[in-house]
């Protein structure tokens, strides 16, 4: 099949820190490639290619409109003899599609929404068949019910190669791992631990949310020795992380489509404890890789028994492997690109 995954103007990709979609629509184009497709990553200039996928430069930081408009030629050509999996913001293919409707009734899209629907989009796209994927099922539920079209779910996926336990012994001190913003909760983490008598590290960007006054508050709360900040942390160092914690305290505040550190976290052998928000209880698999908790008061109980100490890390392992691997991850997408060359649209 002939392919256009559409990633963000924002970042060249692979990113050389943290990162969210981008990597998925690296991914996404990575695995479809090596599973025998054509193609094609639409992205910034200055990134870099996995192996036999074309690159369609945009121009970093320009707007998702101006990139409409410039490369509806190109975009027209892949809709109509292939799929575009479009994982952008704002989703300018489905305007390129309703403008051709009439010449190309096959023009195929997918729109693969990363964010809360609430936030993402406020009405369905406006085509008959939006294509619309949702990143958990949680997630693809939520689309469903807010915008009153069908929505499939392809879970995101991690590179289980990167993420692999390192041979380093654990200790005894549970990691937050997130950006320092309301919605991931790292004050609840804090709270937690202080209650639980627990150690506690935690690491995560402080910028990107802007969440200045909320960001002092949490780190006026960490010390040198029970709650440590360790700031902001690559890829590289997660991993050392993951495999050197005794397990991942998730504790979100908000509906999670997906949530990508807790899979990592399982990947290197880390059990994930966490509320039960949004994707959870999709990604973790409660009592075997993690636990799912009801509120504040079950996750006290959970902390306090030990509950970590009586589940297998290779399972936490070899969920991810089955569940959630970037290679997964493709050939789930490369069924939903079937399915619209076939045209069965949704």
């Amino acid at each position: 099949m002939k392919i256009l995954v559409i990633s963000t103007n924002a970042w060249a990709i692979p990113l050389k820190g943290y990162g969210g979609l981008e990597m998925i629509a690296y991914w996404q184009a990575k695995e479809l490639a090596a599973l025998g497709h054509d193609v094609t990553l639409q992205c910034p200039a200055g990134s870099t290619m996995p192996a036999g996928v074309r690159h369609l430069e945009v121009e970093p930081g320009i707007s998702e409109h101006e990139s409409m408009n410039r490369l509806k030629d190109r975009w027209v050509e892949f809709g109509r003899d292939g799929v575009i999996i479009d994982n952008s913001w704002q989703k300018w293919s489905y305007m390129v599609k309703k403008a051709n409707v009439a010449s190309l009734p096959t023009f195929r899209v997918i729109g693969v929404c990363h964010t809360t629907i609430e936030s993402d989009l406020t009405s369905p796209p406006p085509v008959p068949y939006p294509c619309l994927v949702g990143i958990s099922k949680d997630h693809a539920a939520s689309i469903s019910r807010h915008l009153g079209v069908t929505a499939r779910v392809a879970f995101n996926g991690v590179d289980v190669d990167f993420y692999s336990p390192k041979k380093m012994p654990r200790s005894d001190r549970y990691a937050f791992i997130n950006r320092i913003s309301k919605l991931k909760g790292p004050h609840v983490a804090i709270q937690m631990a202080k209650t639980c008598w627990l150690n506690l590290d935690l690491g995560g960007d402080t910028k990107f949310t802007g969440e200045t006054e909320y960001t002092h508050r949490v780190l006026s709360q960490c010390d040198p020795v029970q709650i440590q900040w360790h700031g902001e942390l690559t890829r590289e160092k997660t991993v050392e992380w993951y495999s050197s914690h005794y397990a991942l305290l998730n504790t979100i505040q908000w509906r999670e489509p997906f949530g990508m550190v807790p899979v990592e976290a399982m990947a290197c052998g880390a059990p994930v404890v966490t509320f039960d928000l949004g994707s959870m209880r999709d990604i973790i698999w409660h009592g075997v890789t993690g636990f799912v908790c009801r509120d504040e008061a079950e996750m006290i109980q959970v902390l306090r028994a030990d509950a970590v100490s009586d589940l297998d890390r290779e399972d936490c392992r070899g969920w991810v492997e089955w569940q959630f691997s970037s290679k997964r991850m493709g050939r789930r997408y490369e069924k939903l690109c079937g399915d619209l060359m076939d045209g069965r649209e949704w």
